[in-house]
């Protein structure tokens, strides 16, 4: 039996969903921060997966700037206000950047922001979606990182061969002189 709260039929026959039924989809989404600020950019909704990812309750962080999650060097750039810019002008603003949670530490996000408009057509808000791509990151950096050795162990390698084959080159023709010539040298 369906729940009458969470689906129900519109005046033209259409099913609609409640906005507890989205709330509860939305927290069903443990590794993507979902959240939402009203015009003036203060957080108006804060999603469980937010909570995991940037360590603020719902009461710390309901009526906060949507700042308080960007680091000192983005707020000094604008970095916020210009996603909110983009979204408002495009439709959407994608990005990949560091961003800050309640204890100071830093992850790496991929996020997106969208303008929210009412039926009417009036902007509403916005709803920002981050999903962390920290440990992706940093598998990346690993392999770049190991990729760069690995050239450089080559490197290393050719130099050693190249000098290692001097020295047996060397040691070879002193042998083969020492073989040759060791009867008519002087005791």
């Amino acid at each position: 039996m369906e729940n009458e709260k969470s689906k129900s039929k519109d005046m033209q026959g259409q099913h609609t969903v409640s906005p507890e039924f989205f709330s509860r989809v939305i927290d069903s989404l443990p590794d993507y921060s979902i959240f939402t600020v009203d015009t003036e950019l203060k957080i108006n909704s804060w999603s469980s997966g937010s909570t995991q990812l940037f360590q603020y309750e719902v009461k710390e962080a309901m009526g906060k700037d949507f700042e308080m999650i960007f680091t000192e060097e983005d707020k000094k750039n604008g970095i916020p206000k210009s996603e909110i810019a983009k979204a408002l002008k495009e439709g959407t603003a994608a990005d990949n950047r560091w961003h800050i949670r309640k204890d100071g530490s830093k992850f790496y996000a991929y996020g997106q922001v969208y303008p929210i408009t009412g039926e009417d057509g009036k902007l509403k808000g916005y709803v920002k979606i981050l999903r962390d791509l920290t440990e992706r990151r940093n598998a990346e950096k690993y392999a770049k990182e190991v990729e760069e050795l690995s050239v450089h162990k080559q490197s290393i390698l050719f130099i050693l061969s190249h000098d290692l084959r001097s020295l047996i080159t060397g040691v070879t023709g002193t042998a083969a002189y020492l073989n040759k010539n060791f009867d008519k040298m002087d005791k």
